[in-house]
């Protein structure tokens, strides 16, 4: 028998066998394969001289035609079945699941990718490795001064506006509403805006007006980049990432920063949840039904705009996840 090392693996090497003329391909064990002790080759016999006799041409009658004889000392053999050659050896079988059947099992090949290897000929197969991929973001939208009791007695006296509050404390307060643990929360009220009282207080933050001032705030870069790296630094621990983002009301800054982190983290890939915890106080305001909230106006050319802004500042993340 003639092996020949093609591809190896841990516990595994794919070789191809030649017996009597024939080659097949197959998994071997590494622990059967050994190395040919070194043999010395037999001398091989001086070649004899053919007689005159037999090199003359034979006689042939005309019409008849004779097959030619076989060549004295080399037998005629079958001729060598082809080997068929294939980009990467077939995976080895693997140990059967503990409740199938032997009739029934059949080892499943994992998933492969081919290198090129310094330590054996041809190509090895190692394992893919798992691509990294978004996950799920749960964003919540809420007010100090209407969305959870403990917030709104904290401000009584003071107000939402300057009120100093921890990411802990709202925390808390969204998890005795029973939302769970949020790991990313931002505080939307830097972008005081008060030329827009009056006008565009009657709308919702996903005003494309709102939205074009919020974007155009120099601390709007390092607010969002500072959400995408905390919300990147949890998904390595969890597939899912809760996401708070509060200000005075949960009517104006905090909606439309909620538009810009799904607009960003859908980009990325991932799937994205909202909920707005002071939509039920949401008073005074088209509640987001106007022509303009719902993009059916000219002007929701500024909410795009404002939209691609806020992925350009986002972007230095993008495909992290993927």
């Amino acid at each position: 028998e003639e092996v020949t090392l093609l591809s190896v693996m841990p516990d595994w090497a794919y070789v191809k066998v030649i017996t009597d003329g024939r080659a097949a391909l197959g998994w071997l064990r590494r622990e059967n394969l050994h190395r040919p002790e070194a043999v010395p080759e037999p001398a091989l016999p001086a070649p004899r001289r053919a007689p005159a006799s037999a090199l003359a041409a034979p006689t042939v009658p005309t019409g008849t035609v004779e097959p030619a004889p076989a060549l004295s000392g080399q037998p005629i053999s079958e001729p060598p079945v082809p080997v068929q050659r294939t980009k990467k050896p077939p995976p080895p079988p693997g140990p059967p699941p503990a409740n199938a059947k032997a009739a029934e099992w059949t080892p499943e090949p994992p998933q492969m990718q081919v290198r090129a290897s310094p330590d054996a000929p041809g190509m090895v197969a190692v394992p893919r490795q798992p691509e990294r991929r978004a996950g799920t973001a749960r964003i919540f939208t809420l007010g100090l001064e209407n969305s959870e009791r403990e917030l709104v007695d904290m401000c009584n006296g003071l107000g939402g506006a300057t009120l100093q509050v921890t990411k802990d404390v709202i925390r808390g307060a969204l998890e005795r509403l029973k939302f769970g643990r949020v790991e990313v929360v931002a505080d939307a009220r830097q972008f005081s805006d008060p030329a827009a009282v009056g006008t565009l207080t009657r709308h919702l933050g996903m005003h494309p007006e709102i939205m074009k001032r919020m974007v155009d705030f120099r601390p709007f870069g390092h607010w969002i980049r500072e959400i995408r790296d905390e919300v990147n630094a949890a998904r390595k621990t969890s597939e899912t990432v809760g996401i708070a983002i509060y200000c005075r009301k949960g009517k104006h800054r905090s909606v439309a920063g909620s538009w810009f982190v799904e607009h960003c983290l859908k980009a990325d890939g991932w799937t994205v949840t909202m909920q707005h915890l002071a939509e039920k106080r949401w008073e005074k305001c088209c509640r987001g039904q106007c022509a303009e909230c719902r993009g059916l106006e000219p002007s929701v050319a500024n909410r795009e705009e404002a939209l691609a802004e806020a992925l350009r500042q986002w972007q230095p993340s993008r495909s992290a996840w993927r």
